[in-house]
């Protein structure tokens, strides 16, 4: 095989491979993300590739010149792919005509949308499926066997494929965008095609006199080493029924791998590329090594089968570890020292452990099926068979798991199903095999000893579904809760394998946890102010609301919330009908809003939903899951945010839920920019005054609080309910939770790239902050240059608050807003309230040293010397090796959580000292009890309680004298803080 070809022919597999992720990413801006749009993409594609290998083996005896023809098809695929961003305005047009009214119509809709899928892909795809046949006639003419062709050819192509596969994914997306990776591959096949043209016009050229391939047999150009086995019947039949049924239960693999691995890994789009790029590594090599031998096997049939029961066995064998590989993965992530390199090589080594055993394997597949064959027609045209039938099963094999192995029967056991057909469909070919009468005995034994196998690999109980959801590819999760997770995540209640994602809930402590696709993304404790805060806020804000969107479930709460208020409809949008049915655990704080006459569930993408209808709304609230997750990254950008603006009705309001934990400054500030580029009226809110959880409010009306429509909201004892737990029990502990508008988001992020379709910034940079940004300070990175200046937001963004300055100061207090607090006191201020505020922030150190126990308890002592003199983490070790210290009495349980509160385990540390404060008699010995209480609740996230016990701390040291004195303050810097 000449060098060029060969480099063309990689090429062409990494120029096809990106054509089709770039292709799939643009029509799921149109069509959405759901599994039925996916697979109509998928199919068509695979389709097309099926069309054209098939169309070209009919009349490869016709052509003389394969190699020039296969040119000419990569230069239409080049020319093609530069017309595909037009031809997605038609498909844009078609689909909002085509969008059904009612369910009743979905079938219908289906079909349009089938129609018009198959339009755009199925030519370019006709063209890449014809040039394997081509290239495998050009380079059969030139002398070599059938099976060192196919398996060199495919081989090489699928090498390629790897090669786009990993390009695309990890530099050519995140570096050019979809626009121009997609002109850069068309310029590429272009270019390929003139060169084959120019310099290899002749190559596998036949004379008019030159007679087709003959079939397989002892010749020359077959160079068996050894003598032909006693011939076999013609298996052709029975070989194109394999390599369509193992190219099925091959694409349902990749499709099972990837919803089993992405729970392991993370649902990224970096996540899906070290995937995609395994099980293609793994065909290529397998390919390429069977094509040194499959051309001298005596019984490729026997062979095949064997490769397809070692294939089912290695596949049983690495399905088997995937539920441990969170634990494996959490054991790598806790290294601080690791860097994207070496957390893409993990990545990479447990995708390898999972696939590339079998995929090997099924590589080497293709050549020998074509090596069975009996070829009538030349080698092109078997190929073209074999090919079209490999691709029909894929197609075939994706759709069924998707639709119905996945759903019915789960991703473990629809693992073990594709395994063990592949073992089944060894046996078979093993047990055919025409042998002398011990030998198909022996080949019958061994066939049922697989069969056994996979029954008892089977039966082993499968896999754990806690341990499996652990989430450990969230770095924070893994280095916080390590090996404790699972108790921390508690007892598994619901789990489902849903058409989307893998949806499960767990209860720990009375805490509900709803997770989707092993990240936690609603609960019924922490999470209640964002629920909460997205249903309502909206609606205050709007003072009018009748028809509301929703888009994403979560745990129901924000639904329960929304229908709260006085709205006369509600559209809930979700992709996935498990979570849905997961709300069932959460209805003590959601209220079963799927039972009120006034909602409507769709099931559907959001974005296509908004995207296609024309209906309008008066609000729209947009909580799905953190932008840095494939699928969900499409409802943070530029064009999807200009699709929700042109849903609302005059003077609609749009929230958008953005989740900031774990994303860098530049992912921030790209999705503020974005929104605020977008809306010409924006309010910002946090949920919680300890979270990063922000609501981005917009709108084309004018945007003010205004303390009349908060006030009507809360009227109501039902809604006051959904307030409380928001945990607003007065309209001014709001106020601290404005951060600001829209004037200072263009102030602070400045100029930069916004997020958009075309760059999907945050998609890609997201997962790379879940490591560079796991250990980082959780705060809003914007709060500190607000410090003090809130009464400025309030007075700019709110209305009828003027006489609630007082109110507003104990509001700011009781969120932690100390020095919003202080400058809101002015000159009327409560001694009391800047009292408390002084000591919040004050400097000096408070003694924990109870001389007493120093001199009658040397463990006590030998500890309190340790963090006087030697810091926390030491004085930490030396109280886990004094077994029971920090509990002996109430001195023990202030000193242990005074540590702790330095060693930053707040919770710790906060029931340490509860403890303490339990002694009322020691407490009022020891105020440090009260002044680190009160610090680590404000600084755990609860900023009201540690108000009430700084209080409380301050009344009782104003009755004893000691408010100010200095003697309960000691300004030793080696007393801790």
């Amino acid at each position: 095989m000449p060098l060029l070809l060969a480099i063309c022919f990689f090429a062409s597999g990494a120029t096809g491979l990106v054509f089709e992720v770039i292709w799939s990413r643009l029509l799921g801006q149109v069509f959405g993300a759901t599994t039925p749009a996916v697979a109509t993409t998928l199919s068509c594609f695979m389709g097309g590739l099926a069309i054209g290998a098939h169309l070209i083996g009919k009349v490869m005896h016709r052509i003389r010149r394969p190699a020039v023809w296969y040119a000419v098809f990569e230069a239409c695929i080049g020319v093609y792919a530069l017309a595909i961003p037009s031809l997605l305005s038609f498909a844009i047009t078609v689909q909002r005509n085509a969008w059904p009214a009612d369910d009743s119509k979905f079938i219908v809709y289906s079909l349009v949308r089938l129609a018009v899928v198959a339009a755009i892909l199925v030519p370019p795809s006709a063209f890449m499926g014809a040039t394997l046949p081509l290239l495998a006639e050009a380079i059969a003419r030139s002398g070599w066997g059938p099976g060192k062709t196919v398996g060199m050819l495919y081989g090489l192509n699928t090498l390629g494929a790897v090669a786009g596969a990993g390009s695309v994914g990890f530099f050519l997306l995140p570096w050019l965008g979809l626009n121009l990776t997609n002109q850069l591959a068309a310029g590429l096949d272009i270019v390929l095609a003139l060169i084959l043209v120019l310099l290899l016009p002749r190559f596998g050229q036949r004379d008019s006199t030159q007679a087709v391939l003959e079939p397989p047999g002892p010749q020359e150009n077959q160079r068996f080493d050894e003598p032909q086995s006693i011939p076999e019947s013609d298996p052709s039949h029975l070989l194109i029924a394999v390599v369509a049924i193992s190219g099925g239960i091959a694409m349902a693999l990749q499709v099972l791998w990837t919803r089993g691995l992405s729970m392991v890994l993370g649902a990224s789009t970096y996540a899906f590329t070290t995937i995609l790029v395994v099980f293609l590594t793994g065909l290529a090599v397998g390919s390429a090594v069977a094509s040194l031998t499959a051309d001298r096997d005596r019984a490729p049939t026997r062979r095949l089968g064997l490769l397809l029961v070692l294939a089912g066995v290695f596949g049983f064998l690495g399905t088997r570890a995937i539920d441990q590989m969170p634990h494996w993965l959490q054991g790598f992530v806790v290294d601080p020292e690791l860097t994207t390199l070496g957390l893409n090589m993990v990545h990479l080594s447990l995708c390898s452990l999972t696939m590339l055993p079998a995929t090997l394997l099924l590589g080497a597949v293709f050549p020998y099926v074509v090596r069975g064959l009996r070829p009538s027609a030349g080698l092109g045209a078997t190929v073209g068979e074999a090919y079209a039938a490999n691709t029909i099963g894929a197609i075939v094999g994706s759709a069924g798991a998707g639709f119905f192995l996945i759903p019915l029967f789960g991703v473990y056991n629809g693992l073990c199903m594709g395994h063990t057909l592949h073992i089944g469909l060894g046996v078979l070919l093993i047990v055919r095999e025409r042998q002398s009468g011990l030998l198909k005995e022996s080949r019958l034994s061994h066939g049922f000893l697989a069969l056994a196998l996979a029954g008892t690999i089977w039966i082993v109980p499968p896999w754990d579904i806690s341990r499996w959801s652990l989430g450990m590819f969230r770095v924070s999760v893994a280095r916080v809760f390590g090996e404790d997770a699972a108790q921390v995540f508690g007892r598994l209640l619901y789990h489902r394998d849903g058409l989307a994602t893998t949806v499960t809930v767990e209860r720990s402590d009375e805490v509900t946890l709803l997770k989707v696709n092993g990240k936690v993304d609603a609960s019924s404790h922490g999470d209640m102010p964002t629920q909460v805060l997205s249903g309502l806020l909206p609606l205050v804000l709007h003072g009018s609301a009748d028809q509301v969107a929703i888009i994403g479930w979560g745990s129901g709460v924000t639904a329960g919330a929304t229908l709260s208020m006085p709205v006369k409809r509600v559209k809930m949008i979700e992709i996935e009908e498990a979570v849905v049915d997961a709300g069932q655990f959460f209805a003590d704080v959601n209220q079963s809003p799927e039972n009120d006459q006034r909602m409507q569930i769709i099931y559907d993408d959001g974005r296509n939903v908004m995207q296609s209808s024309d209906e309008t709304f008066d609000v729209i609230i947009s909580e799905p899951s953190n932008p840095w997750m494939s699928g969900a990254a499409a409802l943070f950008t530029e064009e999807f945010f200009q699709i929700l603006k042109g849903r609302l009705k005059p003077g609609g309001v749009s929230l958008q839920w953005i989740q900031l934990y774990e994303l860098s400054p530049k992912a921030i500030k790209s999705l503020l920019r974005t929104y605020a580029s977008v809306f010409e009226e924006i309010l910002v809110f946090s949920a919680h005054p300890t979270s990063n959880d922000i609501f981005l409010i917009g709108s084309s009306s004018k945007l003010t609080l205004k303390r009349d429509a908060l006030l009507q909201a809360m009227s109501s004892a039902t809604r006051m309910h959904w307030f409380e737990a928001a945990k607003l029990p007065e309209p001014v502990d709001l106020l601290p939770r404005l951060i600001f508008g829209r004037d200072e988001i263009v102030t602070w992020v400045g100029e930069g790239p916004l997020n958009t379709d075309d760059n999907g910034l945050v998609e890609f940079l997201g997962p790379v902050d879940l490591l560079h940004y796991a250990d980082s300070n959780a705060e809003l990175p914007f709060l500190d240059v607000l410090d003090g200046r809130r009464q400025e937001m309030v007075d700019k963004y709110t209305y009828g608050w003027a006489e609630e300055r007082s109110a507003m100061a104990w509001g700011m207090a009781r969120a932690g807003r100390y020095e919003d607090a202080r400058s809101m006191m002015g000159d009327v201020g409560d001694p009391d309230l800047l009292w408390v505020l002084d000591r919040m922030e004050e400097s000096a150190r408070v003694s924990i040293l109870d001389e007493g126990l120093s001199e009658t308890d040397p463990a006590y002592r030998q500890v309190a010397e340790a963090m006087l003199y030697e810091g926390p983490k030491v004085a930490e070790q030396k109280l886990i090796q004094e077994e029971g210290l920090a509990n002996r009495s109430p001195g023990h349980q202030l000193l242990a959580g005074y540590i702790e509160f330095h060693m930053e385990d707040l919770s710790a540390s906060i029931t340490l000292l509860q403890r303490a404060a339990k002694d009322v008699a020691y407490r009022e010995r020891m105020p440090a009890v009260d002044y680190y209480l009160a610090r680590a609740l404000a600084e755990w996230g609860e900023p009201a309680e540690g108000l009430e016990v700084m209080l409380r701390l301050g009344r009782r040291l104003q009755r004893s004298g000691q408010r100010d004195q200095g003697n309960w303050m000691r300004g030793s810097s080696s007393r801790g803080r």
